[in-house]
């Protein structure tokens, strides 16, 4: 078993998307005018969407294992824990 110390530095981006639709309703008013002028008008669909895209920087130091498996040794499982400090998103 090996013991390591190491520096890793990087990049975190996140993507948002959010999409909303829904009616809008007149009130009775303009039910009554859609009547008359044989125009049937009675909801709106109204669709509406946005995107964004936000990226941090993290750099920190991190201390992990190293643990030989196999008959000849040479393969290893890593276990890595780290502390990234840097801008949250």
């Amino acid at each position: 078993m090996k013991v390591f110390i190491d520096f890793t530095i990087g990049a975190n981006i996140f993507l948002t998307s959010s999409s909303i639709l829904h009616e809008k309703e007149y009130n009775i008013l303009s039910d009554i005018y859609d009547i008359l002028t044989d125009t049937h008008t009675h909801s709106v669909k109204i669709d509406s969407s946005s995107s964004h895209s936000y990226w941090a920087l993290r750099a920190g130091a991190g201390v992990g294992t190293a643990i030989p498996i196999g008959k000849n040794k040479k393969m290893s499982v890593f276990f890595k824990c780290s502390y990234l400090y840097g801008e949250s998103c």
